[in-house]
C-alpha cells in the first residue's frame, strides 16, 4: 500500500558529506556553522555504514491526534517516506488525557531517516498552528554513554557551551552522571528543527570520534 505525502513541502535535503543545507532547513545557521556541520556529516560517512540511532522526541499531546491522521494514515506515511520506525507512547488506562502535556515519539533509524522523520513531525505541528507566528521548537532526547559524557561536557564546560553557540540549541546534560550506575544517560536538546538536527548530528559526531579514539588506543596497547 502506498501513502500520501507526509507534508505538503518539499522535504529539505539531508546534507551530503559536504554539509550542503537546504535553504528551507538551513535557518539561522550561519557559514561558520555549516562549515563545522559540514565536518561532523563528514566524519560520520567516513566512518562505518550509518547505523540506526534513536531519538525520543516530545510532541504536545494536544497535536498527537493530527500526527497520527485518521485511520493512522499520517504515521504511517512519515514512517512510508522517511524508512523511520515510529511508535508513540501509549497513555495508561488510568491517565487522564487532559492533564497530559506532551507524549514521547520514540524515532529509530539511520541519520537520514532521522532528519526526515523529525522534519515531518515539527512540520505537522506548524501547519495545527500549535506555536502561533514562533517556530517550533521541541525536546529532543539522546541517551549517550555515561563513560563519554566528560567528552561532551569538556574543561569547566567549554565543549557543551561551544556545542549551543554553533548550533543554536539548548543543551542539557544530566548533573548527576558521574553518581550514576546505568550506562547511558540522556542529553536532552531543545530546538527548533534546524537547530535540533545540527545538535545531533555534532553530539553523534562526538560520540562517534570518541569510540574511535578509544578503539585506536586500545589497539595500539595490544601492540
Amino acid at each position: 500500500m502506498s501513502y500520501p505525502p507526509a507534508t505538503g513541502h518539499m522535504v529539505p535535503p539531508y546534507p551530503n558529506q559536504y554539509g550542503t543545507l537546504g535553504a528551507s532547513a538551513n535557518g539561522n545557521l550561519n557559514l561558520l556553522q555549516q562549515q563545522q556541520h559540514s565536518q561532523s556529516i563528514a566524519h560520520l560517512s567516513q566512518s562505518a555504514p550509518a547505523a540506526n540511532e534513536t531519538v525520543h522526541l516530545y510532541v504536545p499531546n494536544t497535536v498527537i491526534g493530527a500526527i497520527i491522521g485518521t485511520k493512522g494514515v499520517f504515521i504511517k506515511s512519515i514512517i512510508n517516506n522517511s524508512n523511520a520506525s515510529v511508535k508513540i507512547s501509549p497513555l495508561s488506562p488510568h491517565e487522564d488525557q487532559n492533564k497530559i502535556i506532551e507524549r514521547q515519539v520514540t524515532i529509530s533509524g539511520t541519520p537520514e531517516a532521522q532528519w526526515k522523520s523529525q522534519y515531518y513531525i515539527y512540520d505537522k505541528i506548524r501547519q495545527e498552528g500549535y506555536a502561533g507566528d514562533d517556530e517550533v521548537r521541541l525536546r529532543a532526547e539522546i541517551y549517550v554513554p555515561t563513560a563519554l559524557i566528560g567528552r561532551l561536557v569538556g574543561k569547566g564546560g567549554q565543549n557543551v557551551r561551544q556545542l549551543q553557540q554553533s548550533t543554536g540549541a539548548i543543551i542539557k546534560l544530566p548533573e548527576d552522571s558521574q553518581q550514576t550506575s546505568a550506562s547511558e544517560v540522556p542529553v536532552k536538546i531543545f530546538g527548533p528543527f534546524p537547530a535540533s538536527q545540527f545538535a545531533q548530528r555534532r553530539i553523534q559526531s562526538i560520540i562517534q570520534m570518541s569510540r574511535d579514539s578509544i578503539n585506536t588506543s586500545n589497539e595500539d596497547s595490544n601492540n
